[in-house]
Parts: C-alpha cells; structure tokens; sequence
C-alpha cells in the first residue's frame, strides 16, 4: 500500500489527527511568518531585510513587544487583515477537503479562525478549544479544533515571543495533556509546515518525550508530514520520531497540498 493509501484508511478509521500549520491559512492569502515579521520590523522603523538577519522570528517577536510595549497593535493589524470579511474558505478547495476528511480533531499552531469557519460555512459544527475553560464545551461528534497556540480573540493566549515558547515548550498544561491522550491513540498528520518551523520540531521532539514515558515508538500509530522539500538528514531525524514524509511530484505548494488532500478523502 501506498503511504497515501496509509494516510486514506487511518482518515477513514478515525486514526489520525490533523496538526495545520500556516501554509494552509496562506491558501486564503494569508501572510506567513516572515510577512508578519516584515510588517513589525516596519512599525519598529527597521528595514525588513536587515530586521530579519537580526535574530530568529519569535526573538523579533519579543524585541518588538518591548519597543511598542505590548502586542495589542500588532494584534489588531492581524485582525484587520487575517479575518476581513474579503475572505471566505468556501473559495478554498484545501479547508473544503480537510472538513470532508472528518477528522474527530485538528489541532493548529494558526491564530485566525479559518479552519472553525470552514465548518460553520458549509453548514456543519465544531467545537472551538482556546484555553482550558473550553474543555467542557466538547461536544461529541462534532470535530473539534484546538487552538494549540492561542487566538487572535484573546491576544493573552498567542504564542508569539520568545518567553512564550519558552513557557508553551513544557507541553504541561491542559491542552498538552489533551494532545497526549489524542495521539496514545492516534497518529499526526501535519500539514502547512516547513521542515525548518520551529513550531513543528518542538511539538514532534516533545511528543517524543511524552509518548516515550508509556511505551516504545513502534506502539504508536505512524504519524504522516506532508512537504515539498525534504533532504536525507531531514527525513532520518523525522523517521526517530516515527514520522513518514510525503513528498509530491507536483511542487508548487497549493497545488500539491489540494492534490494530496483528494487522494485520501
């Protein structure tokens, strides 16, 4: 079997989870993480280029909290621009599939709220987890998406600076303890993320860590990274962590993404 196959039957058993990075929301138009760089480096008054040679992304995150004093102008530019009523998933072929793939959950480092609209905007439901108040609000059947990074509705849950990823990299609270029970029983596939995301190398090295605290890697459900670039070294560090790497024929990165989600629906 093909590991497209894989991926097919584990979607239809119920077998995976889905982790979505920002290469989905950048299918709606969306900036990646360098854009939103660009865009404070320009608010701090430093040319974009020079600002980004400067340190790594959450670094500059965390300079810039310090020059403006907090991150609410930020915050409110994302609002304007992640969440304008310009924008519509229905015109996203990628979050059309992803909700007729039926995951039970997704979990995403994004703050916008596009993969919940995605539900909503076909008629269907889902349960929304930002912190751990929401636990409670699980309601069963309906898939739920956990914000595992926070929400542009509550700034003070967005991991976004250095001290943050420094507090969210324990994977000790509520919402690590939820995607620990998550994935005793299932695999991961991840979508939208870039072997060199910070986001993903943390959350596959501590799930390591947890997994390995119950039993050995080979009792778990195989986990699936979707990407359009991989090296040897890249692929041998993944395999550790029990995870196989989809490459597409097909390169530009929509395109492929689209492709792939249509094999295993």
């Amino acid at each position: 079997m093909t590991v497209n196959g894989e991926v097919k039957v584990a979607i239809a058993q119920k077998k995976l989870v889905l982790f979505a990075g920002a290469g989905v929301s950048m299918n709606l138009g969306l900036p990646s993480w360098s854009g939103l760089i660009d865009k404070m480096a320009g608010d701090v008054g430093f040319d974009p280029a020079l600002f980004q040679a400067m340190g790594e992304f959450d670094a500059l995150a965390e300079f810039y909290e310090i020059e403006k004093g907090g991150r609410l102008e930020i915050v409110d530019w994302m609002r304007r621009e992640w969440q304008s009523s310009t924008i519509s998933t229905l015109t996203s072929e990628i979050h059309d599939l992803i909700v007729r793939c039926n995951f039970p959950v997704i979990y995403t480092t994004n703050y916008d709220h596009w993969l919940e609209q995605s539900y909503i905007q076909r008629g269907s439901s889902c349960s929304t987890i930002i912190d751990v108040r929401d636990l409670p609000k699980l309601t069963e059947p309906d898939p739920c998406v956990v914000k595992f990074h926070g929400d542009l509705g509550a700034p003070e849950t967005m991991v976004l600076t250095e001290s943050d990823y420094a507090k969210r990299m324990s994977l000790e609270s509520a919402l690590d303890i939820q995607l620990r029970s998550d994935t005793l029983q299932r695999g991961i596939l991840f979508l939208g993320y870039s072997l060199r995301d910070k986001n993903l190398r943390y959350i596959l090295h501590k799930l390591k860590q947890l997994r390995d605290g119950f039993a050995a890697p080979s009792a778990y459900p195989p986990s699936y990274l979707f990407t359009n670039r991989v090296n040897h070294v890249e692929e041998k560090l993944l395999s550790q962590w029990g995870v196989k790497v989809i490459v597409p024929d097909e390169l530009e990165p929509s395109t492929a993404l689209q492709e792939f989600l249509r094999s295993v629906v």
